[in-house]
């Protein structure tokens, strides 16, 4: 399935690229964009409500006031903080590749210059992931580049090598870009009895590739990823999606499309017969004349030999509906936009 922000896994596309060329038809990209803002919208996320609450664990506690308070009071500090941050454009993102490709991978940390929440779903083809023997998944190795003067504002001087450094410092070399490797995973060896973050339960490593240099060395009290699957198939990590399961139907739909746009262009600017007796070439742009030896030299070709219009449009049509199927569209698609008169008023 071609998904235009998550592409780039088989082969790299520039920034700006028209990334719709090889697309004949966006029924399947369209469809998995109204299940991804339909979960969200499920979740309260898109809308703004609150979507959870905060209890004690301990049954005794559930009947005390002060804590039924406490828990209220967190409860909305902590949505206030998820809407005041980036967490909507984020979190339906990462259910689009959710639906994609069946597995996403959602970061989330506190933004300490920032004070608030930040939020970054990362591609699919951005990295690797890693599960522990219950099967949870608890490494994520992420590629990713940086421009020189961005390692140097991310990481600082002391950490980069010097040429990355000196490329920070001209202005015509600071948008050099550079590719680091990040690797999250379970701490194996650290002191319990020390506070720092580098001996935090998680840890995280940066190197840069090129130079093979650690560049930053940091740590979490918890992993701060969010990996989902939709399903996984017997012995997989990576999840199975709507759009995997059914790429035989999305690639059918794409020929069909492909089918119609010929057929279109064949009624609307249909094959001639030309008599070889026939001077020059024919020309076919509006109010030319074409000067003939004989009536009848240039003719359409028989319209029965172009193809059947209206069955691959009618087959386009059931294709469409059967891909939004796939995608829950029927049950995401608002009420405004189903066919039929017999509507509920709510």
């Amino acid at each position: 399935m071609e998904y235009p922000r998550e592409d780039q896994i088989l082969a790299r596309t520039q920034a700006g690229e028209d990334k719709s060329v090889k697309r004949h038809d966006s029924t399947a990209c369209e469809a998995l964009k109204v299940m991804a803002n339909g979960l969200a919208s499920l979740l309260g996320i898109t809308t703004g409500q609150k979507f959870f609450g905060i209890k004690a664990a301990n049954p005794q506690f559930l009947d005390n006031d002060d804590v039924r308070r406490w828990g209220a009071l967190a409860g909305g500090l902590l949505h206030d903080g998820l809407y005041g941050s980036n967490v909507v454009m984020h979190v339906v993102q990462s259910f689009r590749a959710l639906g994609a490709f069946g597995t996403n991978c959602l970061f989330s940390e506190w933004d300490v210059p920032g004070g608030q929440l930040n939020f970054k779903d990362y591609a699919i083809s951005t990295y690797c992931i890693k599960e522990n023997n219950h099967g949870d998944v608890d490494t994520v190795i992420l590629t990713y580049k940086m421009s020189a003067r961005q390692a140097v504002q991310e990481f600082g001087r002391d950490a980069l090598d010097a040429k990355i450094v000196e490329d920070a410092d001209k202005l015509d070399r600071e948008s050099e870009r550079y590719e680091f490797i990040r690797v999250v995973r379970p701490r194996t060896n650290r002191n319990i009895t020390f506070g720092d973050n580098l001996n935090w339960p998680i840890e995280q490593v940066d190197v840069d590739v090129k130079h093979k240099k650690i560049v930053n060395e940091t740590g979490y009290r918890e992993f701060p990823f969010h990996v989902a699957r939709w399903e996984k198939g017997a012995g997989e990590k990576y999840g199975r999606s709507p759009g995997t399961d059914n790429l035989a139907d999305i690639r059918m739909i794409q020929k069909l499309a492909a089918d119609f746009i010929d057929i279109c262009n064949k009624k609307g600017v249909p094959p001639l017969t030309v008599l070889d007796s026939f001077p020059g070439r024919v020309n076919l742009t509006p109010g030319a004349q074409n000067r003939v030896q004989q009536h009848g030299d240039i003719a359409a070709l028989n319209p029965n030999v172009t193809g059947e219009l209206q069955a691959v449009w009618q087959a386009l049509q059931e294709q469409r509906k059967i891909i939004r199927g796939y995608f829950y569209n029927d049950i995401f698609t608002p009420i405004s936009q189903l066919e039929g008169t017999h509507r509920t008023a709510v």
